[in-house]
């Protein structure tokens, strides 16, 4: 829901640190990923999601380099 993802902006600002690494697990069709790459532009992020349907449409819409979409 919209409220769900309106609460993951203030928490990733919350993030002090920049790591060079992200594994996001659960990426569904990469709305999360999109946001944790506008915060962090310089990591490099690995989202994973058991579903290949999720998986196939996360690649389409989120053309990142530094972001690689896996089925796991």
């Amino acid at each position: 829901s919209l409220t769900k993802y309106a609460l993951y902006r203030p928490f990733l600002q919350s993030i002090k640190q920049e790591p060079r690494k992200i594994l996001e697990l659960g990426s569904g069709i990469g709305k999360t990923t999109s946001m944790i790459a506008e915060r962090f532009p310089n990591a490099r992020i690995t989202a994973t999601d058991y579903d290949e349907t999720q998986i196939e449409k996360a690649q389409k819409m989120n053309k990142r380099q530094k972001t690689v979409f896996q089925q796991s």
